[in-house]
């Protein structure tokens, strides 16, 4: 992977997923997440919390492009859950210099 340009995808077992580098996911064992892994030995599926900033360095780290979403259905009474969550993202990839 080390020549290949890394695509990062937040909710990659959702109807975002499909053809991309390293998934997040919160179960790698999920049914989904192995489907989108059978694909092909490219796809890399990485359990992660968009709630934790470390769970988020690590999944982003090495990416040269992110998709990200939040998870609006979470907490869907509390925006400001949702509005952390994007913050965070974009806090992390800044960090890390995504290009």
């Amino acid at each position: 992977m080390a020549n290949r340009r890394l695509v990062t995808v937040v909710g990659a077992t959702g109807a975002q997923g499909g053809a991309v580098i390293r998934g997040l996911t919160r179960d790698v064992n999920s049914e989904k997440a192995q489907a989108l892994k059978r694909l092909g030995d490219y796809i890399e599926m990485v359990t992660c919390d968009i709630n934790k900033s470390d769970d988020v360095k690590c999944a982003f780290k090495d990416s040269w492009a992110i998709y990200a979403l939040t998870d609006s259905w979470a907490q869907p009474d509390q925006p400001d859950f949702e509005i952390r969550q994007g913050m965070l993202m974009a806090d992390v990839a800044a960090s890390l210099l995504t290009p």
